[in-house]
């Protein structure tokens, strides 16, 4: 047998579990505000969001490989998640709980009128819907199998067509790259590009646990901008510190942070602790000595991951500073998305 069908059906799989990442990534930025959580491959959905008054959000995700040209399957796709949302809809104790057909199709109905009101990204709940496409969904939930609350129901439509990757995920870039630059005060170039990344592999990580309970908070959403932020740069430190130990700490400072269980608590009381903590001097200095006078009263933090203790007292001292020298920034983030 020849091996371009097996190939093909591995792309198709690829293909799909990369936009639905990607449709994820979009819908986070959608509701960030109002998210508490997010979910992928959860117990009734491909896409599980929960907000913070705990109303759900549940969404199918269906991706045509060339979306532009190929409408062979989109009927079909359409009653594949409508099922499978009929099932979240029996299952569900939230009255409210909204329901999501997401696509990469631009004519997600095979209907020309939907088709003239598609551009770029584009989230239509059923009562904006063209009567042409009210009436096939309609038509839809008549059959008992598809038990979808039209009235809480919306197609989400963003492009997500090219094999070439970064052609591919372009609008999901630039909305990530909005969202970095209306978050912070400290937005640089390429940090969305980066944060992409980071949720790209987090999502798709956690789309792999097999224990379909997992959840991945606001919080742990959010982290990866503060690493960003916070990441390993020169220190006021560094003349203070031995060389080598600064070496090590460099290669182990993102993986060290992020193994740290109660990392927010952690940014959240040196901030705390910083604004009560009185020093006549300018800012610069007065981080040196915080982190100098202040040190030991964080280092238990780091204490179970690093166990040399000189090196632990070096990397607590280095991670102190890095979170204030962007103060202002992380208490921007947390004020802005509630944390």
């Amino acid at each position: 047998m020849s091996d371009e069908i097996p190939n093909r059906c591995a792309r198709r799989v690829f293909y799909g579990l990369a936009f639905q990442v990607n449709a994820a990534i979009m819908l986070m930025l959608r509701y960030i505000y109002e998210l508490q959580g997010i979910r992928l491959e959860g117990k009734r959905e491909d896409i599980e969001l929960t907000m913070s008054n705990d109303k759900k959000v549940y969404a199918q995700a269906k991706v045509v490989v060339n979306a532009n040209n190929d409408f062979r399957s989109i009927r079909r796709n359409l009653y594949k998640s409508l099922l499978t949302l009929t099932e979240a809809a029996k299952n569900s104790t939230e009255k409210d709980a909204r329901f999501i057909y997401v696509t990469n199709s631009p004519n997600p109905l095979k209907e020309e009128t939907l088709e003239r009101l598609i551009r770029d990204e584009t989230l239509l709940p059923f009562d904006s819907l063209p009567i042409e496409s009210q009436n096939i969904l309609r038509q839809a939930v008549s059959h008992p199998k598809y038990q979808v609350p039209l009235d809480r129901f919306s197609i989400y439509h963003f492009p997500y067509v090219s094999d070439e990757e970064k052609e591919r995920e372009k609008i999901v870039r630039n909305e990530v790259e909005k969202f970095v630059n209306n978050i912070s005060d400290y937005a640089k170039a390429g940090m969305g590009e980066t944060l992409l990344k980071r949720w790209q592999k987090e999502l798709f990580d956690s789309a792999m646990i097999y224990n379909k309970g997992v959840e991945v908070s606001k919080k742990d959403v959010i982290w990866p901008l503060i690493m960003i932020l916070t990441q390993f740069s020169d220190s006021e430190l560094y003349d203070e510190i031995d060389e080598e130990i600064l070496d090590i700490i460099e290669q182990i400072y993102p993986e060290t942070l992020n193994q740290c269980v109660e990392r927010w608590e952690f940014v959240t009381q040196v901030l705390y602790d910083y604004n009560t903590f009185t020093y006549k001097g300018n800012q610069r200095s007065k981080h040196r000595a915080f982190a100098q006078q202040k040190w030991s009263d964080y280092i238990d933090w780091f204490k179970p991951i690093i166990k040399d203790n000189e090196t632990c007292e070096a990397f607590t001292k280095v991670t102190i500073i890095n979170v204030l020298r962007r103060k202002r920034a992380i208490t921007s983030i947390k004020q802005k998305l509630n944390l």
